[in-house]
């Protein structure tokens, strides 16, 4: 219980990376800052120790101290993912998939779909970015809201201290996984962003990385040196030659 509502304190474990709760805190709080709907956290440091808090928000405590419970299920349940699924075997893990997911479990009167498919892709693009390798299905989630679904707040924006150059969900129809700047605009436009649109926020968002972890590594009073750095040094890894450009549909059918 902290600030009257509900937490996970989320501490450096033994089998952790160095600085594995600021290096999620910072990553959480970048993501909040490029418009990025990330779940609320903060940071905290006892001597050696350090946590970061998480506020939840499938749970909400009223003014009568009672309990509100939201329903949530994850991209593991959308997906329909079994046991068996592992990273890179089942193009089901696939955020093209998921978003397609979205559009079946979110749709209402009133719903503006394309905001939800725009705001997964943003969090696709800034996992990318900051080198998050981990954002396998059950690291993205669905909340239930008055009896509506909706994609819930992003949350586990926990990147490794090395990175492999790819993502743990496919970023293509296709089944590319890469981190780099083709293959996020490959099918952008069904995510309702445009090439350009969505290459200033690619942009924005390696600059928000850059300027703003050495930034807040310095106000909690840390020194490392193992930041993502800078985003380009996978973004811009040219397309294979063995992925044909995709052609552009301009018509009534555009993006689907």
């Amino acid at each position: 219980l902290h600030k009257g509502q509900m937490w996970i304190a989320k501490v450096q474990s033994r089998g952790d990376a160095p600085n594995a709760p600021l290096r999620e805190y910072l990553a959480m709080s970048i993501a909040r800052s490029v418009g990025i709907d990330a779940a609320e956290v903060e940071f905290q440091r006892q001597g050696d120790h350090q946590a970061v808090l998480v506020r939840r928000f499938d749970r909400q405590i009223d003014s009568s101290d009672g309990i509100e419970r939201r329903l949530f299920a994850s991209a593991w349940t959308a997906l329909q993912l079994d046991k068996s699924s592992t990273r890179g075997d089942d193009k089901r893990r696939s955020y093209v998939k998921l978003m397609l997911e979205l559009q079946r479990w979110c749709a209402a009167p009133g719903v503006d779909i394309i905001a939800i498919k725009r705001e997964l892709w943003r969090r696709m693009a800034f996992n990318a970015v900051c080198h998050n390798g981990d954002d396998h299905p059950r690291n993205h989630g669905l909340l239930n809201i008055d009896g509506r679904w909706a994609l819930s707040p992003a949350y586990d924006i926990a990147p490794h201290a090395t990175f492999g150059g790819t993502l743990a969900m496919d970023v293509t129809r296709e089944g590319h996984s890469v981190a780099s700047r083709w293959a996020l605009l490959r099918d952008c436009e069904s995510f309702g962003y445009e090439d350009a649109e969505a290459s200033e926020f690619i942009d924005a968002a390696d600059d928000a990385v850059r300027t703003r972890w050495p930034a807040e590594v310095k106000a909690q009073k840390f020194d490392i040196a193992d930041g993502p750095g800078p985003a380009a040094a996978w973004m811009e890894r040219p397309m294979p030659p063995e992925v044909q450009p995709r052609r552009r549909s301009r018509g009534p059918f555009a993006g689907i």
